[in-house]
C-alpha cells in the first residue's frame, strides 16, 4: 500500500485517513478537528469487545474537557494537564483517578544545524539557565520531575540513575557562553563576531500551560544574553516545520515505548526524510552505541551501550532537557476498568477489549 509513495510523502498518503489495523476496533468515521468513531471490529481473533462503539471527540478548549467530566457528557479524559487533574480531584471526588510516570520526555528541542545552536556548550548553557525546577513546582504544581536526558524514569531497567540533571546554575550558563566566545552585546544579547544568539521558540497554538511554560524559558534565556521570540503555531504548521527541519527551537517530546532505543531519533544517519532526526544531532559515541544496541540481545549488554548513550547525551546534549512528567487519565464512575493494569503513554488502551460500560 505504501510502496508506490516516496518516502518523503509517506506522511501525508491517503493511507493516515483510512488506517488498516488488526486491533479490538476499527476505524468506522472520522470528521476531522470534531470526532471519530470507532466500531468493535467483529474479524478480531480474540472475543468481541464489550463496548460496541467509542466516539473520541477532540475538544481543543481546557476548560470544556474538564466540563465535560463533571457533567457526565464524557466518560474519559486522557492525557489530562497537570492543572485540569487537580481541579477534577479537587472538585469532583467520585471519578476515578489514573496516575502514572510517563514514557514521554519534554524538552525544547533545538535545530543544531544553526550557527549557535551547533555549539555543545551553547546547548548546555542554555540547560544550566533554564530554572525547570521552578517549572516544576510552579506550572506543574510539583507533579513533574527534572529530566536528565532521553530515557525516561518509567522504563527503570533502561533508565540510568547515575546521569544526573543539571542543575540551575545561570552563572555557570554564562561562563560556558563566555568560554564559547559569546559577549554580551548592545541590549543584552550575546554576540559573536556578526551572530548573535537570538532564536524563535515555536509553540503549538491553543494550550495554556505551553505558552506559560515557553515564557519562562525565554524569561530565563534572556537572563543569560539569549534572545527568544515566542511564535505560536497551528499543530500541521508546527509539524511541518519539525519534519522538514524548518524552526530554530521547538517545545517538544519525544517517547511512547518502553524501550531506550532511540536510533530514528539520534543516530547521524536518519535525518529527514530517512528517519526523525530532526535536531540533525551527530554524535559518533551515540551513533555507535544505537547500533549496537539494535543487534544486541543480551540484555546487560545491550544495558551497559545505552548508559554509555545516557552519558553522552549528558555531556554534549542535543538540545535542552526539559521534565518528565505524568500520565494523568480521568474515568467517570460509569467506565468498568481495572485502573491498575493502566501502563505509561499510549498502553492505556492496552487492554480496552475489558472495558464495560455500565448502563
Amino acid at each position: 500500500l505504501l510502496a508506490r509513495y516516496p518516502a518523503a510523502q509517506q506522511h501525508s498518503t491517503p493511507f493516515a485517513q483510512h488506517p488498516v489495523g488488526t486491533g479490538p476496533y476499527v476505524l468506522e468515521s472520522w470528521q476531522h478537528d470534531d470526532h471519530l468513531t470507532l466500531a468493535r471490529n467483529p474479524r478480531w481473533w480474540h472475543r468481541p469487545s464489550s463496548i460496541r462503539r467509542i466516539e473520541m471527540r477532540i475538544v481543543l478548549n481546557d476548560q470544556a474537557r474538564v466540563e465535560a467530566m463533571e457533567d457526565g457528557s464524557a466518560d474519559l479524559y486522557d492525557n489530562v494537564g497537570g492543572n485540569d487533574y487537580a481541579t477534577l480531584r479537587r472538585d469532583d471526588p467520585h471519578l476515578t483517578f489514573s496516575h502514572v510516570p510517563s514514557l514521554y520526555v519534554g524538552f525544547v528541542q533545538t535545530n543544531d544545524t544553526l550557527p549557535g545552536l551547533r555549539e555543545a556548550r551553547v546547548r548546555q548553557a542554555m540547560i544550566y539557565g533554564w530554572d525547570r525546577q521552578a517549572v516544576v513546582q510552579g506550572l506543574a504544581h510539583g507533579d513533574a520531575a527534572v529530566a536528565s536526558g532521553i530515557v525516561p524514569p518509567a522504563i527503570p531497567y533502561w533508565y540510568d540513575p547515575h546521569v544526573k540533571p543539571y542543575p540551575y546554575d545561570p552563572g555557570r550558563a554564562r561562563a560556558l557562553l563566555d568560554a564559547a566566545g559569546w559577549r554580551l552585546g548592545s541590549g543584552g544579547v550575546r554576540e559573536k563576531g556578526d551572530r548573535h544568539l537570538a532564536f524563535t521558540l515555536s509553540i503549538p497554538n491553543g494550550d495554556l500551560a505551553t505558552q506559560n511554560t515557553a515564557a519562562e524559558f525565554q524569561a530565563d534565556m534572556r537572563a543569560i544574553g539569549i534572545a527568544i521570540d515566542v511564535q505560536a503555531l497551528d499543530w500541521s504548521t508546527f509539524l511541518d516545520q519539525n519534519n522538514r527541519m524548518r524552526y530554530q527551537l521547538q517545545l517538544w517530546s519525544w517517547g511512547g515505548v518502553p524501550d531506550p532505543d532511540q536510533y530514528t531519533f539520534l543516530d547521524s544517519s536518519q535525518l529527514p526524510p530517512a528517519g526523525n532526526n530532526t535536531s540533525g544531532y551527530r554524535n559518533e559515541i551515540v551513533d555507535h552505541d544505537l547500533r549496537q544496541g539494535l543487534k544486541t540481545i543480551d540484555p546487560l549488554e545491550r544495558r551497559a551501550l545505552y548508559n554509555e548513550m545516557q552519558r553522552e547525551l549528558a555531556l554534549d546534549p542535543p538540545f535542552v532537557w526539559g521534565m518528565d512528567g505524568f500520565d494523568r487519565t480521568v474515568l467517570s464512575p460509569r467506565v468498568e476498568i481495572d485502573t491498575r493494569t493502566i501502563l505509561p503513554g499510549q498502553y492505556i488502551y492496552a487492554n480496552i477489549w475489558q472495558w464495560g460500560i455500565k448502563p
